[in-house]
Formats: structure tokens, C-alpha cells, sequence
């Protein structure tokens, strides 16, 4: 039987039949899997946001963003705990297109998550919101295509700055931060571009997080700590207890990495109890400013 006869069989129209059913119902219900209006009437041409331009889109795009978004990504979409979004530095791309998909569908395995539900967002006001992020953009001529009242009130604050007197030295950041023995150790903990530990966060593309953030992240490590990275303390039934990062578990055994990067896997039935713990593994470092802004402009320049 050749391919063509293979589709005219009667289990194959069936088959047919059904994901014809199965996808019209789903539309019907509005599923979050579609892709957005533009798309799927522009037909291969590049996607556009429908609302360049228009001043009062931007506006409401604003406060959907505070509502939404600010509490990762900052005031004035420039970074916190999630990226700068004002920059040209776009991990999943920066096209209206991929911007979309990235805020109506998340990205699976990192804190971002998907946005297109009934209890969020609709596609209308995730356009609004990309109409924000450009009206922020410091790069291109995306600033112009989308006016904006919030730019303009801020257009005269100035950008992050050191404080007086300090001269921010990228390259003697990069060797405190190498540096295995020495005062800062942080290659011991984190990695970057594939090099270093495991018990921190992956510093490779870190540089996008705002100034503000970073400092507080060296100077106060507990104020603000990643899901994925809040310390837990087990105790044993013999006794024995554990601070570290569950790195696994399931039905049966956990596995936990301690601040030496060191990690021990634990049966489940030999475990009392388990609680999570407030204070990061990352110990706070007595660093002169020098030393201190020194590593944040290195940190700086991982993008």
C-alpha cells in the first residue's frame, strides 16, 4: 500500500475527522495555544503590533505592565529580579512576534511564565504591553514609533551612576570574581559561560538585571532568593542534619547540595522532616566599595 492509499483508508479519515473536531472545539473554547491574530492573518509576513504609534495604547500598556510585570522586570521596564526590557539584548528574540509568544506562552524552565490565560492577559493587551516595552527602548528608533507621556516625564533622570569617587573596574572584577582562594570566591558558587559551581545561580547572562538588583544581591543575599534556590534544612532520623538546594526529588529520595557544592541523595523513608529556610547559602562579603563595584561592573558585562 503506497502513501496516498495509506490516507484514503478509512481508519486514516477518521483520524482526520477527529483533529478536525478536536481543533475547532478547542478554538471554540478560546485555548491559549493559538498563535496571536496577526499572525495567523499576515500568513508568513512579519508580524506588526498593531498599536505603533497610538499614544493611549502605550498608556494602558503601562499599567498593565506595573500590574504584571513590574515586580520582576522594575520600574520602567529596566530590570530587577527578571531582565532589562529596555535594551537590545533579547534572549528569545527580539521581534514583536517572539516577544509575544514569549509573554503570552512563558519560556518552560525559567521563572517566566505564560501570560495568554482567561486570568490574565488576552492578546490585545499583551500588544499593549510590547507597545510599553518599546516606548522604553533605549536603542533604535522604537522610542519614536511608540510616544509615550511616561517617557517624556522621565526623559531628564539620570541613569544609574557609582558613587563619588569610585572608578568601577570591570577587569579586576572578573579576576576578584575568578578567583578560587581569593576574598569574593564567587566562581566556587556560580558559573559563567560554563565555568565555575553549581549551589548558585548560572551568572553567564546576568548583566541584564538592573545595577540596583546586583548590589543588593552581593551586599544583602538573603533579601531576594530564586525559587529554584531557597535553602532547605532535613533532618535525618538519626539525627543528622542537612542545609543545602534540593536539586531532585521524587516519590522515593531527595537530593540535596550543600554550600561546599558537595551532593548527597537521601531515601525518603530515612528523613523526619524538612523546612524551608530564609537565609541564602551565599555568605555576605566584607568588600571594600572598590572591590564591590568593581564585581558589579563585571557583572555588568554578561550579557
Amino acid at each position: 500500500m503506497n502513501v496516498l492509499e495509506k490516507l484514503s483508508t478509512p481508519r486514516s479519515r477518521g483520524r482526520k475527522v477527529f483533529m478536525v473536531l478536536f481543533i475547532t472545539w478547542a478554538a471554540g473554547l478560546g485555548f491559549p495555544f493559538a498563535e496571536p491574530k496577526n499572525i495567523r492573518e499576515a500568513q508568513g509576513a512579519e508580524v506588526k503590533n498593531p498599536y505603533e504609534g497610538n499614544v493611549e495604547a502605550v498608556e494602558e500598556g503601562r499599567a498593565i505592565y506595573t500590574g504584571y510585570c513590574a515586580f520582576c522586570h522594575g520600574t520602567g521596564a529596566r530590570g530587577a529580579k527578571g531582565p532589562n526590557l529596555t535594551d537590545e539584548f533579547w534572549k528569545w528574540g527580539g521581534t514583536d512576534e517572539a516577544i509575544f509568544q514569549t509573554i503570552a506562552h512563558g519560556r518552560p524552565g525559567t521563572q517566566m511564565g505564560a501570560f495568554l490565560t482567561p486570568e490574565k492577559l488576552n492578546e490585545d493587551k499583551i500588544w499593549k504591553v510590547i507597545a510599553y516595552l518599546r516606548s522604553q527602548a533605549t536603542y533604535g528608533d522604537w522610542a519614536n514609533r511608540y510616544p509615550s507621556k511616561e517617557k517624556e516625564q522621565t526623559a531628564t533622570v539620570s541613569e544609574w551612576k557609582p558613587p563619588a569617587g569610585i572608578t568601577p573596574d570591570p577587569k579586576a572584577g572578573e579576576a576578584l570574581f575568578k578567583d578560587p582562594e581569593g576574598k569574593a570566591g564567587c566562581i566556587n558558587c556560580h558559573t559563567v559561560n560554563n565555568q565555575g559551581g553549581k549551589v548558585g545561580p548560572d551568572l553567564s547572562h546576568i548583566g541584564d538585571r538592573s545595577p540596583e538588583y546586583l548590589l543588593e544581591s552581593i551586599q544583602n543575599p538573603s533579601a531576594s532568593i530564586a525559587p529554584e534556590y531557597v535553602p532547605v534544612q532535613m533532618v535525618t532520623k538519626d539525627g543528622k542534619r542537612v542545609i543545602g538546594i534540593v536539586k531532585h526529588e521524587d516519590d522515593y529520595s531527595i537530593q540535596i547540595r550543600n554550600a561546599q557544592d558537595e551532593s548527597t541523595i537521601f531515601s525518603k523513608s530515612d528523613i523526619q522532616g524538612k523546612v524551608p529556610r530564609n537565609v541564602s547559602l551565599m555568605p555576605t562579603i566584607n568588600l571594600t566599595d572598590q572591590e564591590l563595584y568593581n564585581i558589579l561592573a563585571y557583572l555588568l558585562t554578561l550579557k
